[in-house]
């Protein structure tokens, strides 16, 4: 699972919605302040809202506790009227993360296929919406409230597969978040057993289309006419709950109501009270707790098992995606623009965290661990860098050293043990970007500036360190470094006349390249296009790129 889009609108210097297409490796250009690095901000204050229910922080804990300000120094403008809005596309991969209804519908399942209960009492069968979603986009509206001096969310909404699927929405002045916005024809919320309940259905006032009545009409994949209702679970929600209005009967209605009649207009759906946290969300990693839903007494009934599956419903499309979107957040690192260099009194820790990475101490402290042969890696891209430096396994014993830790480095020239403050300060910068490369299994890894005390050769090599690495990690990239894009403008050509081994095999969809342009009306998002034979279809802005002949 990796995040695939990026939308954001009144952050920091976005202004209008931009919208950034995520692949493998995503490189931000731009001028010096431009916004790029609010890019990666926008993420990991996404994370803190998500995790800590903190939308108005003073300080990003993943990136090393850095000082923020609060919503006022994020909105755009410091404008408290406007809102921030961020928007995260999801793709699944090939990889279901987070699900709820298994339990609920296997055993629903179980006990109609052994006729236990009767379809006229109403059981149904829901399918996943997570197993059935190949993509889910999360949009935060994220607001201040002058009542409690804070920022909270206004509100949370979910798409599937493109597909408008829900919405939270939260009163900004007090405690209380609803159900407020609910699309009944979305495929994913199509019972299994819907031509069952057709049947049974038909013998209901409930609004149902003439056409869906007939004995020939193909009942299993029917979805949403002008006057009817699609899915039992919204004939059990509106059945159960007090607070939900629909007519008795669509033949109650006059011939104009008739034809004006549409349930599902906007998707608004009287507000269906939940449980939630003071930020505006539901709790992570637990079922829903459904206040404006009946909750019928436990015990094998059919009424108990339809309400555990719509809870259960209900959970995949609010919670399971904040689970899905925290996991893949959690699991990234930011590496900041200034790294450490570990000199003798530098000491390793085993509980690495991962505000580590923002300064670069992570990748040291893996390294101190050596685990999975991780040294053997790191020094095979040193050597392939032309660093002349290997890392030193701490198994190997210094005589005559007495200090108790040993140094990182082996310096091939001078045939010593050296600490990497001894050292030029580029290798201490490149170090943890290929530490991150290959221990990071998962989430993004944002660089800021990988170029800066590194030479023009490394930084070149580092565009091949980016494109090999696991399916499920994706790489953000800040930089000015021509260098680094001509490497993959040159295995892209490569790669189209087949002329690089398979591990350095690079497609144009693997790489997204992204201009950040300032504008009266904010940031302005431009992507460029790669071309089979390694170029851009359309002229950078400012001088870019125009030296490319050492790689072409």
């Amino acid at each position: 699972m990796r995040i695939t889009k990026l939308s954001l609108t009144n952050f920091k210097s976005f202004k209008q919605e931009q919208t950034i297409e995520f692949a493998p490796v995503t490189l931000l250009f731009g001028p010096n302040s431009v916004g790029k690095s609010s890019v990666i901000l926008s993420l990991f204050y996404l994370q803190q809202i998500i995790e800590r229910g903190q939308a108005n922080p003073t300080r990003i804990e993943a990136l090393k506790a850095k000082h923020l300000g609060g919503f006022l120094s994020l909105v755009h403008g410091k404008d408290l009227s406007k809102d921030i809005v961020i928007k995260v596309e999801l793709n699944k991969s090939g990889y279901i993360g987070k699900s709820y209804l298994s339990e609920a519908s296997e055993l629903t399942e179980a006990i109609i296929d052994d006729n236990s209960i009767s379809l006229d009492q109403q059981a149904f069968l829901m399918p996943s919406v997570v197993e059935n979603s190949e993509s889910v986009v999360l949009e935060f509206t994220i607001s201040w409230s002058e009542s409690l001096n804070s920022a909270k969310i206004k509100t949370y909404r979910v798409w599937s597969d493109g597909d408008f699927l829900g919405e939270l929405s939260s009163d900004l002045n007090q405690a209380g978040t609803s159900i407020s916005r609910l699309n009944y024809q979305h495929a994913v919320l199509r019972p299994k057993n819907q031509t069952e309940w057709l049947n049974y259905v038909a013998n209901t006032d409930f609004p149902l289309s003439e056409e869906a009545l007939e004995p020939d009409f193909n009942k299993s994949h029917f979805v949403i006419e002008k006057h009817g209702c699609n899915s039992l679970f919204q004939f059990f929600i509106e059945e159960k709950s007090d607070t939900v209005v629909r007519p008795k009967s669509f033949a109650d209605l006059d011939k104009s109501q008739q034809e004006d009649y549409h349930p599902l207009d906007d998707y608004s759906i009287m507000p269906i009270s939940i449980a939630s946290r003071k930020i505006g969300l539901p709790e992570l990693n637990q079922l829903m707790d459904i206040a404006g839903i009946y909750k019928p007494y436990t015990g094998l009934t059919a009424d108990y098992l339809n309400y555990a599956q719509m809870q259960s419903v209900f959970t995949e499309i609010f919670v399971a995606p904040l689970d899905n979107l925290l996991s893949i957040l959690k699991s990234s690192a930011n590496i900041g623009p200034l790294r450490t260099v570990p000199d003798p009194n530098f000491l390793t820790k085993t509980d690495t965290e991962q505000k580590d990475w923002y300064d670069g101490r992570a990748a040291w402290d893996l390294l101190a661990s050596d685990r999975s042969g991780l040294s053997v890696k790191v020094s095979d891209w040193l050597r392939l860098m032309g660093t002349g430096c290997r890392v030193t396994h701490p198994s190997e014993k210094i005589v005559g050293n007495a200090i108790a830790q040993a140094p990182f480095l082996y310096d091939e020239n001078s045939n010593l043990h050296v600490w990497p403050s001894e050292l030029g300060v580029g290798i201490s910068q490149v170090i943890p970007l290929v530490v991150a490369a290959n221990t990071v299994k998962k989430g993004i890894v944002a660089i800021e500036q990988p170029e800066v005390h590194i030479h023009p050769r490394i930084q070149t090599e580092l565009g091949d360190l980016l494109t090999q690495n696991s399916s499920q990690v994706s790489f953000l990239v800040e930089t000015h470094s021509e260098h680094l894009i001509l490497r993959l403008l040159r295995r892209i050509r490569e790669t189209t006349y087949d002329e690089n081994p398979q591990e350095k095999k690079l497609k144009r969809s693997d790489v997204s390249v992204v201009y950040l342009n300032p504008s009266e009306e904010g940031v302005k998002v431009i992507h460029y296009e790669v071309t089979p034979e390694g170029d851009f279809t359309k002229d950078w802005p400012q001088g870019f790129f125009e030296e490319r002949y050492e790689e072409q």
